[in-house]
Parts: C-alpha cells; sequence; structure tokens
C-alpha cells in the first residue's frame, strides 16, 4: 500500500473518529461525507477513475445511498442524466447493524435488480452482493473492520483515548497504523468490486 494509498485510509478512521466523538449525529447519515470523501479518494487511484455520488436520486428501485460510476459517465464532475451507475450502488447503515442481514434485505434485493452489483456497509464492514452463476443476487465477498459496533468505536483504530496508551505496543494505535494494518486486503478487495 503506498503512502497516499495509506493517508486515504488514514483520514477515513480520522473523520469517523473525530464526528462520532461529536455524539450530535445520526446512526447513518452524519458518516455519508467520510465514506464518500473515502470512495472518491480511492476511486481516483483506480483505472478508470471511480466517482462516488451520494443520495442518487430514485429511478424505481428505491433510493440507493451512494452510487459508484466510471469515469466515462461523468461530464463536469457530474454523472450525466439517466445513466445507472456501472459500477453498482451502496447501502449503508448505522454501525449495530449487521451487513449480512442487510444484504437479505428487501431493499438491497430491489437495489440488486435494478443495478446488479450493491455494496452493503456499515462503516465497520463491506459486503459486495453480485450475480451468482445463474444470474440470482448472491454474496460475493466482504471486509469486516470490527466483529461488532462497540468493538469498532472503542477500538485502538478510532479511539484518540487508546492511541496514547498503546503507542509503546505493536498493535494499531492510530489512524495511521490501522490503515497500515488493514492495508491486506483492503486494496485487493476495491479493486474485485468492479465489473
Amino acid at each position: 500500500m503506498t503512502d497516499k494509498l495509506i493517508q486515504i485510509v488514514e483520514r477515513y478512521f480520522s473523520r469517523l473518529r473525530d464526528e462520532h466523538g461529536l455524539g450530535a449525529g445520526t446512526d447513518e447519515r452524519s458518516y455519508y461525507p467520510a465514506l464518500a470523501e473515502l470512495l472518491n479518494a480511492l476511486g481516483q487511484e483506480l483505472k478508470p477513475k471511480v466517482l462516488c455520488l451520494s443520495d442518487l436520486a430514485n429511478t424505481g428501485a428505491g433510493h440507493p445511498d451512494f452510487g459508484l460510476y466510471a469515469a466515462n459517465q461523468v461530464q463536469k464532475g457530474e454523472p450525466r442524466k439517466g445513466q445507472p451507475p456501472e459500477r453498482g450502488v451502496i447501502e449503508m447503515k448505522g454501525v449495530d447493524e449487521e451487513t449480512w442481514f442487510t444484504a437479505e434485505s428487501r431493499q438491497v434485493s430491489k437495489y440488486f435488480g435494478a443495478y446488479q452489483l450493491v455494496v452493503v456497509s456499515n462503516l465497520r464492514a463491506f459486503l459486495i452482493v453480485g450475480e451468482g452463476p445463474t444470474g440470482e443476487a448472491t454474496k460475493l465477498e466482504g471486509f469486516r473492520l470490527a466483529p461488532t459496533a462497540k468493538v469498532f468505536w472503542v477500538s485502538r483504530l478510532l479511539c484518540a483515548r487508546c492511541a496514547a496508551a498503546c503507542r509503546k505496543r505493536w498493535r494499531p494505535s492510530s489512524p495511521r497504523q490501522c490503515a497500515l494494518v488493514s492495508r491486506t486486503g483492503s486494496r485487493s478487495y476495491l479493486r474485485r468490486g468492479k465489473r
């Protein structure tokens, strides 16, 4: 993982920690900017580049939280009108919700029917729902940063209080160290998400 990618992931963890620390946000929508920033920064590193647009319009299947558009679908910084996101959509839930259960929801089924690729996330886990061998919705692959919401928020990955206590140990104690530790699977996971 390059320094640039480490900085991108580090910024994501820092933003989540800071926004959560305010204690004034919602479980889901307050974190849209952090996730969109992460995905847009990572999308700039892909070939072709990918743009993440939040708050998609309802085109008949519902209202996905994000759409992932290939660079050739974008004109003047915005997706061309009427085009579905070529790289799929993202359904985001609060950190307490489980991606595996969300992936089985009616909402995700509708999104799959319209877009054929759905990433389900709760900030701490990412699950790709794509086409199976006969075209049915299938859970293809997942990537998890923490097993539960409690572990996620109080972990050394995000908790500023824990960072000072853990600096002398070989454990991720800062967003930067977390980015280094999580690098093993995250980049290849993101690349496999493309069709």
